[in-house]
């Protein structure tokens, strides 16, 4: 299987290939079963004290990767605008319509429902910091690889960015 991101908005579009090979057999089955991942990570922030001194402190954040329901749609949608309103100042192609988000959101349903997508959640506290939507799809059968991967979105809100979020959720993805 091949496996083709679409854009990865961390910071930038990427594209990578991943093959058959590479542990991907629960991405191939027609259920998804429902994956709970509690990841612990660190959090750094800088404060100058009065004489100057940048002082590191540490804190954990629990944070938990989650199919979506649809009751995390609206913050998807959310994360979604923030996606592409940040990547269509580097490409015109990302920029959305009026009607934009109600067709996301619509299509955002139908991947949920679907046996071949995955639709997963990062959240920290109840709220919804990140998502992915991922499907299996077929290329005609001109090709001796003909089910393969693709990656749609990976989304991470800008304030949890540079933390390992997008790296454990991709993790979650390719299994």
């Amino acid at each position: 299987m091949l496996f083709v991101p679409g854009t990865l908005a961390v910071f930038f579009p990427i594209s990578i290939l991943f093959r058959k090979n590479h542990n991907s057999k629960r991405f191939l089955s027609s259920k998804f079963p429902v994956l709970v991942k509690e990841v612990f990570k660190y959090k750094i922030h800088a404060h100058c004290n009065s004489s100057g001194t940048i002082c590191d402190i540490l804190y954990r954040i629990h944070m938990m990767i989650i199919p979506a329901t649809e009751s995390h749609i609206p913050e998807i949608v959310e994360i979604w605008k923030e996606f592409m309103d940040f990547h269509s100042h580097l490409d015109l192609y990302f920029t959305r319509t009026d009607e934009g988000s109600s067709k996301f959101e619509e299509w955002l349903r139908s991947l949920m429902k679907s046996d071949n997508a995955l639709v997963l959640t990062a959240k920290e506290d109840d709220q919804v910091i990140a998502y992915s939507l991922s499907q299996i799809c077929k290329r005609p059968p001109l090709f001796t690889e003909i089910d393969y991967g693709y990656i749609y979105d990976l989304a991470v809100k800008s304030e949890y960015r540079r933390k390992g979020i997008g790296e454990q959720m991709l993790s979650e993805i390719l299994g």
